[in-house]
């Protein structure tokens, strides 16, 4: 399992383990920002 973990899981313990209302915000601005990147 070397590697294999998401880079988004990864931001998600972090931001678990450090303020919950800093980590939604940098959620809500890492989202906005993948909806208007087109594919």
């Amino acid at each position: 399992m070397g590697g294999e973990v998401p880079i988004i899981l990864e931001l998600m313990i972090a931001g678990v383990a450090q303020n919950s209302v800093y980590y939604e915000h940098y959620l809500v601005n890492a989202l906005k920002a993948a909806t208007e990147r087109p594919f």
